[in-house]
């Protein structure tokens, strides 16, 4: 997959720069099998590489929010319409696996449990 390719199939990411998402691309390569991911390959590194993204735009940009769960603060309003908040259930599930943490994540886990399940014999 290519970064043309990759926001072809999701174009919110289109202002990302090229350089980035070949950075995630190489750095997802390990965890693919296109022969076993098949069908899903394209979907499931594109989810991958979405979610490895975002994270690292949540790692380098959003400090305030870090620092906020590091104290504990469940809410906090910010310039009075802007305002977000800590769902403390969500936060466990997501220490569970991290890849809960956004959608591309959650579909990288449902198509990756669904590629790995392999042969079923009803």
């Amino acid at each position: 997959m290519t970064p043309l390719e990759f926001k072809a199939s999701l174009p919110e990411f289109a202002a990302i720069a090229d350089d980035v998402v070949q950075r995630h691309l190489t750095d997802a390569d390990p965890f693919f099998d296109a022969p076993t991911w098949d069908g899903f390959y394209s979907r499931g590194l594109s989810r991958f590489v979405a979610h490895s993204i975002i994270m690292e735009l949540v790692r380098g940009g959003w400090k305030n929010l870090t620092q906020a769960v590091a104290d504990n603060v469940t809410s906090k309003s910010i310039s009075g319409a802007v305002s977000w908040s800590i769902d403390a259930s969500m936060l466990q599930l997501q220490m569970k696996d991290p890849l809960l943490r956004t959608v591309y994540g959650q579909e990288y886990v449902y198509l990756r449990d669904m590629v790995g399940t392999g042969g079923l014999v009803a």
